[in-house]
């Protein structure tokens, strides 16, 4: 991910280090190294030099004090596909960098929640004439999607970057990755950014990104109220 710190723009990586010279070790894995790490993969004369920041070099280039690494955006051949965010799972890797800043992270975090849209999601416009409106998705195209206003009984065509998924308290939901991905259970908690979900039977509550949950029924999107006595 590309960070600004300090007027720099500099890209920010999760490294892939060999950790043996054995020509049958498969490419590896990308992964963190903090110092640390690295110390005790390659002795204590790996790393050559360190900052009161916490970052570091190791082999001439700079990392993190997490273990990312990093580069001057000016200094490297940038690769930009059609679909350049990272998956939620990188996301929360990324979450950990010092250098990531709240903005990066919610415009990320809105983009991911827009790209996985889809008919019958609930969402809310976010800019525009009608920011604050909340409705349900009837039509959606590659740049635009057509909302069912819940408050005007009307349909209205937005740009698909105005709007995100809207979840409230009690909707049905699935985890998409992680230690918990199929799981199903029930939101509890709204903020900004994450969701709270909860399954009594499983013993399950975990709190995580929202772009990280997607509604069960797309034609069934809550739960009945009478239901939802045993689940707060």
């Amino acid at each position: 991910m590309v960070v600004t710190q300090n007027g720099v723009k500099t890209v920010v990586v999760i490294p892939r280090i060999k950790t043996s010279e054995s020509i049958d070790m498969p490419r590896p894995q990308p992964s963190l190294f903090p110092a640390q790490v690295l110390i005790n993969l390659f002795g204590d004369g790996c790393i050559s030099s360190s900052s009161s920041d916490g970052s570091f070099t190791f082999k001439g280039k700079r990392f993190t004090k997490e273990g990312f690494l990093r580069h001057k955006l000016s200094e490297v051949d940038v690769y930009r596909p059609a679909d350049d965010l990272p998956t939620e799972f990188e996301l929360e890797i990324f979450k950990e960098c010092s250098m990531m800043d709240d903005k990066v992270l919610n415009d990320t975090v809105s983009r991911l929640a827009r790209i996985k849209i889809v008919l019958h999601d609930r969402v809310v416009v976010v800019e525009g004439d009608f920011k604050g409106l909340v409705g349900t998705v009837v039509e959606r195209g590659d740049n635009e999607v057509a909302v069912d206003v819940e408050t005007q009984d009307q349909i209205e065509r937005v740009n698909l970057s105005a709007v995100r998924v809207a979840f409230r308290l009690g909707d049905q939901v699935q985890i998409k990755q992680g230690p918990h991905s199929g799981r199903i259970g029930w939101i509890v908690d709204v903020q900004d950014l994450t969701v709270t979900v909860i399954n009594v039977e499983l013993s399950l509550e975990v709190i995580m990104n929202s772009c990280n949950v997607h509604f069960v029924d797309k034609d069934f999107t809550g739960i009945h109220q009478e239901e939802r006595h045993w689940i707060l």
